[in-house]
């Protein structure tokens, strides 16, 4: 069997990519909406509920719109499910905008 082509290193990930290193996180706040055109190319990879939860807190989800268009991209609920891996690469130009619906904060890195 043919063997596989092997995997691009980081280096050239960021190179294709034109990702910089560095550390990117945004809280979002409950019922808030946070829009930006990017300035830099990023990928989001986690999502999380914060250390300090409101009382009552409940299921939350974040959303982001790119192209006008709303995606769900993960929904959490404290002592549940409190944080999520994600893989999305946002570009250079793209206008996006998250927003929490719900009544937790929800970190993003």
């Amino acid at each position: 069997s043919p063997s596989s082509p092997p995997s691009p290193t980081l280096s050239a990930l960021m190179e294709d990519e034109q990702l910089e290193l560095g550390f990117w996180g945004l809280i979002v706040q409950p019922n808030k909406t946070y829009t930006q055109t990017v300035d830099a190319s990023f990928r989001l990879s986690m999502a999380a509920l914060g250390n300090v939860l409101p009382e009552g807190g409940s299921r939350t989800c974040l959303t982001v719109t790119v192209d006008k268009k709303r995606f769900v991209l993960c929904s959490l609920t404290p002592e549940k499910i409190e944080q999520c891996p994600l893989d999305h690469l946002f570009r250079v130009g793209e206008e996006i905008t998250f927003s929490a619906i719900g009544n937790c904060p929800i970190h993003l890195t």
